[in-house]
């Protein structure tokens, strides 16, 4: 029987991210192994149940975690935890968002998660004692009938990897705890890893407000105590922890994007890659490949590699695999094929112009003034006496037919607002995508010009509304009283006329037109929005295009191939004469494809 040999792993995961990327590692090690080697030990600590989650290998062999894998760490009555234990009021924030019960995960909230993992402090630290105790029990390495390998360990020490997300509420709550728990069970020639996803790739989906927000705040506490000079000491489920060592010997962090500049989207291609990071953690490309941590390790406790005077705790990694695999040859044509479809598909070329959407657009924003029935509230004076009181109900009123111009406006002019998707599906029959992005842009600058005029018109009007009314104050307000001179003569005061309601009308017209030209530039502006939404759906649209024709996994499934999960980091080479072969298979269908 051969020999296999690898370094005593324990793999433990951490919330949905450590699951998957232990599922994915596990998934490699029956694929390279045809068996899960009893030197490697799967654990997951969630606070959600974790048991029906499962990958398949590519001979169809189901990989799921088993029961004695997973601890669901839960809490009911979790809010009276804070009020009742000393240890859990210390550190919990007074303000955050505290359920009643944590049955189904922390809500991407970080407390919520640590006062699970505090809430099971006893659980969790008997499970991992027991974990570590199997991973150094011999019995397990011993010859079986039942193994397709004997199994010899590198050295007698363990290595120690906790894996998951830094974004979310569970991992990113209780890795430090689960840390610091671990440093106590370890001995000091034993190796700790840390693996964690950063929040980049949850960002802009639906419900991850907090991703960004949880990540800072662990790393920031991450940092902490990576540089920790000091020991200290805290309670944790009634026990004393000792915190002499820093939590991890070294820290994998890995983002959506490569080096190369390759961005992945799917959270699912990053669990591909902490799995395979996991799988050669242990060992299994041979002893050179397992010196490559152990030798990183040895430089960092030397304090080697220390930059603007802290060490350098934090690390990448990328990995790779080639796999032969010719029967994906015309997978690898067809997906070619589909990247060129999507490219005449984005381009701007030939230019599209939306003529007829520019014109429904002027007439909207051309449209008649509704006439007014001149009830302005004011009433004309009859003598001189009255202006004052007139003048006073015309400042009072003059919102008030603004109002009613721009609502009478607005009804009268919104049923004539164009939809631009008529016009995007009309040209569509003609253009490219991009085409179609290109002529909208040049729509939106033009609205964007027009909607500043009528601004500035509205703006223009409206001064020029309260110019009038200061000139009517300051012609018809009150006359002055009589003047008597030293010789008893009394001159009369200037001859001030009625504030008639002929004299208001100009005025009271130009209220109205105030009202009307705001509802227009407010049309303009609702019309612009309605376009820029349009055109965002159509460059979102493109960018997904985009992705899909840059990616390099295959999505059509060739015959043979029974894995439904990616492999984003696998190469597949084709032999050459089976790539001719295909070449001529497509030319042989009607049509051609050169590489």
């Amino acid at each position: 029987m051969e020999t296999k040999k690898l370094k005593r792993t324990v793999l433990i995961g951490l919330g949905g991210t450590g699951k998957w990327a232990l599922l994915r590692a596990k998934k490699r090690f029956l694929e390279t192994f045809g068996e899960v080697p009893p030197l490697v030990r799967f654990f997951l600590i969630d606070t959600t149940t974790a048991n029906t989650d499962e990958l398949s290998t590519a001979s169809g062999q189901r990989v799921r975690l088993q029961a004695s894998e997973i601890l669901h760490i839960e809490a009911r009555g979790a809010s009276l935890l804070p009020k009742v234990h000393d240890e859990i009021r210390e550190w919990f924030p007074p303000k955050a968002d505290l359920k009643a019960n944590i049955l189904a995960g922390a809500g991407q909230i970080r407390a919520l998660g640590r006062l699970a993992l505090f809430a099971n402090a006893s659980l969790v630290y008997e499970n991992l004692r027991d974990l570590l105790a199997l991973a150094r029990d011999y019995k397990d390495e011993r010859p079986s009938g039942e193994r397709n390998y004997i199994y010899e360990p590198y050295t007698p020490h363990l290595t120690v990897a906790v894996v998951g997300s830094l974004a979310g509420g569970t991992g990113s709550g209780i890795f430090l705890d689960v840390a610091f728990l671990l440093r106590q069970l370890m001995k000091d020639e034993d190796q700790l890893f840390g693996y964690f996803l950063l929040p980049d790739i949850y960002t802009n989906r639906p419900g991850t407000q907090n991703v960004e927000a949880n990540a800072y705040g662990a790393l920031k506490e991450l940092d902490h105590f990576m540089s920790l000079r000091q020991n200290f000491s805290y309670t944790l489920g009634g026990r004393r922890i000792q915190v002499e060592k820093k939590p991890f010997d070294m820290v994998f962090l890995v983002n959506r994007q490569n080096r190369a500049g390759k961005t992945f989207n799917k959270v699912e291609d990053l669990a591909e890659l902490l799995g395979l990071g996991l799988f050669l953690l242990s060992g299994p490309m041979g002893k050179e490949q397992a010196d490559v941590f152990d030798n990183i390790a040895h430089q960092l406790n030397e304090q080697k590699g220390r930059y603007y005077g802290k060490t350098a705790h934090y690390a990448s990694f990328g990995a790779a695999e080639l796999r032969f695999e010719p029967e994906r040859v015309l997978g690898e044509a067809r997906r070619r094929a589909l990247a060129k479809a999507i490219e005449d598909l984005v381009s701007e070329n030939p230019p599209w112009e939306p003529a007829g959407f520019r014109r429904a657009i002027e007439e909207a924003l051309g449209q008649a003034v509704p006439e007014w029935d001149g009830a302005s509230g004011v009433r004309g004076a009859t003598s001189p006496e009255e202006n004052t009181r007139v003048i006073a109900e015309l400042e009072s009123n003059l919102p008030s037919i603004k109002s009613q111009a721009k609502e009478a406006a607005r009804k009268a002019w919104e049923a004539a607002l164009p939809d631009p998707w008529p016009y995007l599906e009309e040209g569509f029959r003609d253009y490219p995508l991009g085409s179609l992005i290109r002529g909208l842009e040049g729509v939106r600058e033009a609205l964007l010009q027009r909607k500043a005029a009528l601004k500035a018109e509205a703006e223009g009007k409206d001064k020029e509304l309260q110019e009038k009314v200061e000139n009517l104050r300051s012609r018809y307000g009150n006359p002055s009283p009589s003047r008597r001179f030293p010789w008893g003569a009394r001159a009369s005061a200037p001859s001030v006329p009625a504030l008639t309601q002929s004299r208001l009308a100009p005025t009271l017209d130009l209220a109205w037109e105030v009202g009307a030209a705001q509802a227009r530039a407010e049309l303009a502006r609702g019309l612009l929005a309605r376009l820029e939404e349009a055109l965002e759906r159509l460059k979102t649209l493109r960018m997904r295009l985009k992705n899909q024709a840059a990616s390099s996994t295959d999505s059509t499934r060739t015959l043979g191939e029974e894995c439904q999960d990616s492999a984003p980091f696998t190469l597949t080479l084709p032999p050459p004469y089976l790539a001719q072969e295909a070449l001529v298979v497509q030319g042989g269908a009607g049509g051609t494809f050169a590489s």
